[in-house]
């Protein structure tokens, strides 16, 4: 709650709320207001603290009241929150908490300089002093801001009403858009948990191009001693002119593509298309600049460059993958519990085990079964039944730092009491919005004169891209043409000189639902103990190149979903019947991850539905040469094998969490009301 100084002055304001009788007309009036917040201003605000943290900076907090809470609260989640073994931590410091020396400033000088004594103890020049007021006209705010300033700090305020005095205080200053008290205090917690989240977020892509700008001007250094016989640190001034064009060019491509290569999980091949294509981009714009401005670089040094640059920003990808990958080998993660319905729990659980750089660890598994929670962990030994404190009790325990809340429906009142029970006890809590599908969809956030919608994007076509896919067909069909003809007539003289049939077509469903017939080698697809040129033809998948002959008629594509049975289909879910929205392929995602025909059809509608949303000719491209190094590993001997890591999926098949070698499943009686 705020001060009792400032309820007694905004006495007026606060009676405008008191129609509000209602927890439904509450919420109803805090979304309007929450639709009016500044978004822009909290990322402003974001992107300071990360600066700070980065430069080894201080940040203040201080506040009355219910914002002196908040202070603490804050000072909690950053200092706290973002620590991770072996890295460097956050310096902040709440004012509000140091009851002796609060009360000393305030009985001995006056209880207006409680802060601004404090800051004069320790703040310095570039750190950050953030004020948190819902009047913003509190004396020792306005005073602690007024040291702040002449030390030359930083200045942030976090207010309401019209900014009151502070506004004029702050560098920064985000007003929440609304005269009532507790909705300023309820959008302060929330801007401090949005700040908090975005925070820890933001450093990685940040420090690749750092890497990537330093290893740009070491690839050109390097060039130059290649193509000079010897090794110039520092190239002349010619030279100077294209490395602040490449990295120009550089930083614009980082912000308009994902070249950090987390989103959408990390994985090798599409790391090193991504990286390829940037490149290729990058040394064409080298190349054009040079001309237009007459500058005459040597061939072979350009050549040189482009090949160090592709080869280091790789490498560079994959060093900060293997070392966030180490980090959660040492222990040195954020421990996280997925709560929500199992089959949702599961599959966010599968997308958390692509993203290292989150640093997340899933630990456990909380569900609703009936009128109990399911708590599918190793958090307590034995089988036994729990209640909801006895489940806070070991998450407690065990150190767990997060909840992530996967809800598809309205949550009870008592897991309402849970989740707050968990926050106060500091785990911090976040939440997937209602009603959103798990690798059907991208969020885009859309602000509409300082109103936020989240816009739920499906697969984003260019014009033409049907006509461009089937292009590429044809072209690669029509080349592969010659040697798939070789290899089907010798595998024809195989199959009939052993009496066999040559050929045999199925019925598969297509675009659209369409059925067409399917052409196949007629070999055994399910028998392990078959001959050894059967053995053979199923393992590198020649059974299925009578299938470009599809391609060419038109009923599938190169890449794409693979086609199932109409037995199978009449059995899909809503969800699943999503990827019968594209043309039927050869090859695809799941394949070259290593799904086939007798993995379960939604195992394989995860990776086909990625594929939809990602679409574009280049990752055709990769994920044609990626099915060639498919094949080329099934001929390694499967003892020599690395054996790939599993899929989550539904109960009762592989799941991906981390899991202990005798799991426990115990069920947590919540708290009846």
């Amino acid at each position: 709650m705020s001060s009792f100084v400032e309820q007694q002055n905004m006495l007026p304001e606060m009676r405008r709320g008191a129609s509000i009788n209602t927890a439904a007309n509450y919420f109803a009036e805090l979304n309007r207001v929450l639709r009016r917040l500044p978004y822009h201003v909290v990322d402003k605000i974001t992107a300071v603290l990360v600066q700070a943290y980065e430069e080894n900076r201080t940040v203040y907090l201080f506040g009355n009241g219910g914002s002196a809470a908040l202070a603490s609260h804050s000072a909690c989640d950053l200092g706290k929150g973002t620590a991770v073994k072996g890295r460097r931590r956050f310096r902040v410091l709440s004012l509000t908490d140091n009851i002796p020396v609060m009360t000393a400033w305030a009985n001995d000088a006056r209880y207006e300089d409680i802060f601004a004594e404090q800051l004069r103890n320790f703040v310095e020049k570039g750190d950050i002093v953030l004020a948190i007021s819902g009047s913003g006209n509190s004396p020792n705010i306005l005073n602690g801001l007024k040291v702040a300033r002449e030390t030359g700090a930083y200045t942030i305020g976090l207010t309401g009403f019209q900014g009151g005095k502070m506004k004029d205080l702050c560098d920064l200053c985000l007003v929440v858009p609304s005269d009532n008290m507790q909705f300023i205090e309820d959008l302060h917690v929330c801007i401090s948990h949005s700040i908090f989240t975005a925070a820890m977020n933001s450093h990685i892509p940040r420090y690749i191009l750092a890497l990537d700008l330093v290893w740009l001007v070491v690839a050109l250094g390097l060039s130059y001693g290649l193509r000079y016989s010897h090794f110039e640190p520092y190239p002349p001034g010619f030279y100077r002119v294209l490395i602040l064009a490449a990295a120009g060019v550089w930083i614009l491509l980082s912000k308009t593509l994902p070249l950090d290569c987390f989103d959408g999980g990390w994985r090798f091949y599409t790391v090193l298309g991504r990286v390829l294509r940037a490149t290729g981009l990058l040394m064409i714009f080298v190349i054009a600049f040079a001309y237009l401005a007459k500058l005459y670089y040597s061939r072979r040094l350009l050549t040189c460059f482009g090949a160090l640059l592709f080869v280091g920003f790789l490498l560079i990808r994959v060093g900060i993958y293997l070392f966030l990958r180490t980090q959660h080998k040492r222990g040195r993660t954020n421990k996280v519990v997925l709560v929500g319905n199992e089959r949702f729990t599961r599959e966010f659980a599968f997308k958390i085990v692509r993203h290292p750089e989150l640093l997340y660890q899933v630990v456990g598994l909380l569900y609703s079964v009936g009128d109990s929670m399911a708590l599918d962990t190793a958090l307590a030994p034995g089988d036994k039944l729990l209640s909801s404190f006895d489940v806070l009790a070991a998450l407690a325990e065990r150190g767990v730092d997060e909840l992530i809340v996967l809800l598809d429906e309205s949550p009870g009142l008592e897991f309402q009491n849970f989740v707050s029970r968990c926050r106060a006890q500091g785990i911090r809590v976040k939440v997937l919005p209602r009603g959103y599908e798990l690798y059907s969809s991208k969020p885009k956030l859309i602000e509409i004169d300082g109103l936020p919608l989240i816009s739920l994007e499906g697969p984003s076509t260019l014009p033409g891209a049907a006509a461009v896919k089937r292009a590429m067909d044809l072209v690669i069909g029509v080349l592969l043409l010659p040697p798939a003809t070789c290899i089907l007539t010798v595998a024809a003289v195989v199959l009939l000189r052993n009496k066999r049939r040559v050929l045999r077509r199925e019925l598969r469903i297509g675009k659209g639902g369409r059925p067409f017939w399917m052409y196949r080698l007629d070999i055994d697809r399910d028998g392990e103990n078959g001959p050894t040129y059967e053995r053979l033809m199923r393992d590198l998948s020649i059974s299925e190149i009578p299938q470009v002959w599809n391609v060419l008629l038109g009923d599938m594509s190169l890449v794409g979903p693979r086609p199932e049975s109409p037995e199978r289909v009449k059995h899909y879910s809503e969800w699943q019947k999503q990827r019968l929205k594209a043309k039927p392929g050869v090859t695809g995602l799941a394949q070259v991850n290593g799904l086939r025909e007798q993995h379960a059809s939604e195992d394989k509608t995860r990776f086909d539905l990625q594929y939809l949303l990602e679409w574009s000719p280049f990752n055709d491209l990769v994920l044609l040469l990626r099915t060639i190094g498919t094949l080329a590993r099934r001929c390694v001997p499967a003892r020599a094998r690395v054996k790939p890591a599993q899929l989550a999926s539904v109960p009762g098949r592989e799941q991906a969490l981390p899991r202990h070698r005798d799991p426990l499943r115990e069920v947590a009686h919540a708290d009846r009301a």
